[in-house]
């Protein structure tokens, strides 16, 4: 597969809940590239190799979005994940949990995420498949999520640039 160009990058909140939790919902964060949510990118590959598609849900609305986007961000925990980003996890709630992850590198006016895989439950690569931003329209993205999403608990620390 192909990386992708994208034109148009939304981050978008659902409201999500688990069989398990008491009953009410959370905002989750879930990406939607060129009209496409990100798992349903994923989800032909799976298919392909003979695997249902896994649920993934995204993190919870009230992490530090741009600086998990832009890696500035530091896990609360030992995983690091080979040094890719978990954008989606699973449908536990725990972004831990067999997340969907990406290694998020940047070039001159591009942010790029490739080498995506699923964790863990089990492992799956999913082959060449990525995609690339224009930097401007990463960053605007993030900039009308903090916009339309204030109030987040966000760390005490200088908010981190967009990359460049």
């Amino acid at each position: 597969m192909p990386l992708h160009d994208i034109r148009n990058l939304e981050i978008v909140g659902r409201e999500a809940e688990t069989p398990w939790m008491s009953p009410g919902t959370f905002l989750v964060i879930d990406f939607v590239l060129d009209g496409r949510y990100l798992g349903d990118w994923v989800s032909p590959i799976e298919k392909a190799a003979g695997r249902e598609r896994p649920n993934y849900l995204g993190h919870r609305a009230d992490i530090d979005l741009r600086g998990l986007l832009t890696q500035e961000w530091n896990w609360d925990d030992d995983e690091t994940f080979d040094g890719r980003v978990p954008v989606l996890g699973c449908v536990c709630g725990d972004i831990s949990c067999g997340p969907l992850c990406v290694r998020i590198d940047t070039e001159p006016g591009w942010v790029r995420w490739h080498d995506i895989v699923r964790w863990r439950g089990p492992f799956f690569d999913y082959g060449d498949i990525g995609f690339r931003f224009p930097q401007e329209v990463y960053a605007a993205a993030l900039d009308r999520w903090e916009r339309d999403h204030p109030g987040r608990d966000l760390p005490d620390a200088e908010p981190p640039s967009t990359p460049s």
